[in-house]
């Protein structure tokens, strides 16, 4: 009962109530919706739906937390991505409404909502959840972000660097394009006094390679 109270209030409390204090310009904050019972399309179910006001694209964001069993290594994280449970935030919740965004029903539905400007080409689809490994993911179209990266992000990518007693903030973003994930991981290789380390540490990580056994099978992974 206490882990699924706790899950509620991250998911349907915390994270809501933190983007409205934002009150940013750039961006509307819409309420999150749930498919119809008796509707053809009937199984998606959005958390809350974030507007870019200047750009017009439209962020439609389940949110999932996960209280116990933290996947560690990269045979759990596996594992974790195989889950029903889990798997249901995107694969059903997410993807049941961004493969049918253009049916009647729900583009009446979206209507209603003040959603009427979303559509195939300029609406994302986010993963927003609290775990620490899975962030830039993309599957099928759903972008991953673990949740103090994307609090982080809003504040496009804040920084601090300290040297000695100084400490100097610094923002890597003009604005966050969340549907870009590869230029927000740009901008964190490229900028700052901690570009050049990063980047040596990720050459570094891309020679590594981990091998483990899962259901019987022996499987080597290499990054590409």
């Amino acid at each position: 009962m206490f882990v699924s109270r706790l899950g509620d209030y991250f998911e349907k409390d915390y994270i809501v109530n933190y983007m409205r204090s934002l009150s940013d310009p750039r961006f509307e904050l819409f309420d999150g919706f749930q498919g119809e019972t008796k509707a053809a399309v009937k199984k998606f179910d959005i958390d809350f739906v974030l507007r870019d006001v200047e750009s017009e694209i439209y962020y439609f964001v389940q949110v999932k937390y996960k209280a116990f069993y933290l996947p560690v290594y990269f045979g759990e994280q596996c594992r974790l991505m195989g889950d029903e449970n889990f798997r249901k935030g995107f694969d059903v919740q997410l993807l049941e409404l961004k493969r049918n965004l253009g049916d009647p029903t729900v583009r009446q539905k979206l209507l209603g909502l003040g959603l009427q400007g979303a559509g195939v080409d300029n609406s994302h689809f986010i993963l927003l959840h609290n775990l620490p490994f899975l962030n830039f993911y993309e599957f099928q179209g759903v972008i991953f972000y673990e949740w103090n990266l994307f609090r982080n992000l809003l504040k496009n990518g804040k920084v601090h660097f300290v040297k000695g007693n100084e400490v100097t903030q610094a923002s890597l973003l003009r604005k966050p394009c969340f549907h870009r994930p590869d230029e927000i991981v740009a901008a964190y290789f490229e900028q700052g006094p901690l570009a050049a380390e990063m980047r040596k540490q990720f050459e570094m990580f891309k020679r590594t390679y981990v091998m483990f056994s899962y259901r019987g099978i022996d499987v080597v992974c290499k990054t590409l």
